[in-house]
């Protein structure tokens, strides 16, 4: 029923709302690391203009980072090619989990809607099972594509641009962080039960770092693994 009211609600409309309200949070992880990919290929001596046409093409930031170090180390293309096949090779796993929305598409959807398929747009997709009406799925994959696209390229053409007026010491160590922060969200916001795991796991992780920094992480996520096995035995 919710499903059906939304469909008739959004007919008429290109733009999604559910898709802008799911994607605008993740999106403000993903300035910081457009952000490192942008002053990665100014201080490569990539024009702007390549840098954002070849960020749209290639469209996946982790392989064109990995690709563009072992550039600029002197690595060979067969090895270029290898690291950013491996490194793209999780996108085959969220492909197959998505398989069943693109089905029933049209001929041009299915060969324009895959080339969108990063974390952040798999992320939101999956946590909306309601999404089975073609159409509906089709307006909401385009909205998230339309932001996420709109966000990268133009965050990577900006730090190109600003690149020689930009802080030498710009903080920018923390994106990955950002970015894995940014895709848990929607998760965080709609389970309670999850939320209670990573507030564990983080307390876990920050009270480890005190007595042994080595093994904090291991001991934080153990937590959060207990805290859900205890959660569930108690229900």
């Amino acid at each position: 029923m919710e499903a059906t009211i939304a469909l008739r609600h959004s007919q008429g409309r290109w733009l999604d709302g559910d898709a802008l309200r799911d994607i605008g949070p993740i999106l403000v992880g993903l300035v910081p690391f457009a952000m490192i990919l942008g002053v990665t290929m100014s201080d490569a001596g990539i024009h702007a203009g390549v840098g954002v046409f070849g960020s749209f093409v290639m469209y996946a930031g982790s392989a064109q980072l990995a690709a563009l170090g072992l550039m600029q180390s002197g690595a060979g293309l067969g090895m270029i090619l290898l690291s950013v096949v491996i490194v793209n090779a999780r996108l085959l796993l969220y492909g197959a989990s998505l398989e069943p929305r693109f089905r029933n598409q049209p001929p041009w959807f299915k060969w324009l809607g895959p080339h969108f398929l990063v974390d952040q747009s798999y992320v939101v997709a999956s946590e909306r099972p309601e999404l089975r009406e073609p159409a509906r799925f089709r307006r909401y994959w385009l909205t998230v594509a339309l932001a996420i696209t709109t966000v990268w390229l133009t965050t990577i053409g900006a730090t190109m641009t600003l690149g020689p007026v930009l802080p030498k010491d710009l903080p920018l160590s923390f994106a990955p962080i950002a970015v894995f922060v940014s895709l848990l969200l929607p998760k965080l916001l709609k389970d309670s039960r999850a939320r209670r795991v990573a507030l564990v796991a983080a307390l876990g992780t920050g009270a480890a770092s005190l007595v042994t920094p080595g093994a904090a992480l291991i001991v934080g996520i153990s937590a959060g693994i207990g805290s859900e096995f205890v959660g569930k035995e108690s229900n």
